[in-house]
């Protein structure tokens, strides 16, 4: 009966463990937010990267939460920051709050759960490009807030072939950090504000779709807005 009781015992406990709940949530996360929020709470690394910020790297595993994902993972050995996942918050030194955030992920089963992550809390990206072999871009904009996610299928570490990604969230009224991630495969979202911003696209509901099709009518099939985009 003493066995029984405590198998019995220890099936109740393990439910208990599981559904415990991390205090710690990127995905909850809402820009600007003070520093000590993360300073007081994970040790750091902190370095200047250019005259307007400071930025503040963290490779705590309890920091690379996103919804109930555990993002934590490395490529290399423990301790290095160079392979391992990590999240780099950007203080602003003008308004001294974190404006924008990168989450860095090296590891191929943690880059693809934050890709079904960010699908399942936004649904599917309004800008999306995939040219299907090597690199994703979506953007999602919530809240006052914009996520960049890039996917990069061609990364190696010693010789180890992975999937990274990198989520680049940023609070939209900083103006500076916000347009420094439009580059790259971001690139064309720049185009698509532009003429979100006219007059003829106030006061109604324009989307990225809309700004392709648009262009699509404008400039045929052969529109470089069209080649990798995933409607």
């Amino acid at each position: 009966m003493k066995v029984k009781s405590k198998m019995w015992l220890m099936l109740l406990i393990l439910p208990l463990v599981s559904c415990q709940k991390h205090d710690f949530d990127l995905a909850q996360l809402t820009l600007p937010m003070a520093k000590d929020a993360i300073t007081k709470k994970f040790e750091f690394k902190e370095r200047s990267d250019f005259a307007e910020v400071t930025s503040i790297r963290v490779k705590d595993e309890n920091a690379l939460y996103f919804g109930e994902e555990k993002l934590s993972g490395t490529m290399v050995d423990e301790g290095s920051f160079f392979g391992t996942n990590s999240v780099t918050f950007q203080l602003s030194k003008k308004t001294g709050k974190i404006e924008s955030y990168e989450l860095r992920l090296v590891t191929k089963d943690e880059s693809l759960k934050l890709e079904k992550a960010l699908i399942e809390k936004f649904g599917e990206a309004d800008y999306h490009y995939d040219d299907k072999k090597d690199f994703s871009f979506r953007i999602w904009e919530a809240n006052q807030n914009t996520y960049f996610l890039e996917i990069n299928h061609t990364t190696e570490f010693n010789g180890k072939k992975t999937i990274s990604a990198d989520l680049n969230v940023v609070n939209n009224k900083n103006k500076v950090l916000y347009n420094y991630y439009i580059a790259g495969g971001f690139g064309y979202y720049s185009d698509y504000l532009f003429e979100k911003n006219k007059p003829e696209h106030q006061n109604k509901k324009y989307t990225y779709k809309d700004f392709v099709n648009q262009k699509q009518k404008e400039d045929g099939n052969d529109s470089y807005f069209l080649k990798n985009y995933v409607k």
